[in-house]
C-alpha cells in the first residue's frame, strides 16, 4: 500500500493489486487479448495535460463533444492572460495542433475547411 501524502482524508491509503501482483501494462493487455476483449484506452480526464497527440486525435473523433469543450478550456484561458503554457499539452495547444490535423466537424474549424482525417485505423495499442 501506499500513503497518498496531502491527499483527503488524511491517513487514507491506496492499494495497487495489479502492480502488486507483479502484472505489468503489457501483461496486462496480453491477458485481457486473450480474454477475447478489446484492450481499453487508458484512462484519464479528457483535458489530461500529459495526454499525447494520438490521444487527443483519438477524443477529437470519438468524443466531439468533449473536444470543444477541451478547445473552449485553452480559449478561455489564453483570453484571461494564460502565458505560462501554450494549452493543454503545455508546450503545444490542442487547438492549433487541430486546426492543423483536423478531424472534427466543419463547424469546428476556423477557416470552415475539413480534410477529415479518420482514426479507424487507430488502436488502443497505438495511444
Amino acid at each position: 500500500m501506499a500513503a497518498a501524502s496531502g491527499k483527503w482524508p488524511p491517513g487514507h491509503n491506496y492499494r495497487y493489486p495489479l502492480q502488486d501482483w507483479g502484472w505489468t501494462r503489457e501483461f496486462c493487455e496480453e491477458r485481457i487479448i486473450g480474454e477475447g476483449l478489446p484492450v481499453p484506452v487508458k484512462s484519464a480526464c479528457f483535458f489530461c495535460p500529459a495526454s499525447k497527440k494520438p490521444e487527443v486525435d483519438w477524443l477529437a473523433e470519438v468524443h466531439p463533444e468533449l473536444m470543444q469543450i477541451s478547445m473552449e478550456m485553452e480559449r478561455l484561458a489564453h483570453e484571461r492572460g494564460l502565458t505560462t503554457t501554450k494549452g493543454l499539452g503545455r508546450r503545444w495547444s490542442w487547438t492549433e495542433y487541430l486546426k492543423l490535423h483536423p478531424l472534427l466537424p466543419p463547424t469546428a474549424s476556423e477557416d470552415g475547411e475539413h480534410r477529415g482525417r479518420s482514426l479507424t485505423n487507430v488502436t488502443a495499442q497505438h495511444l
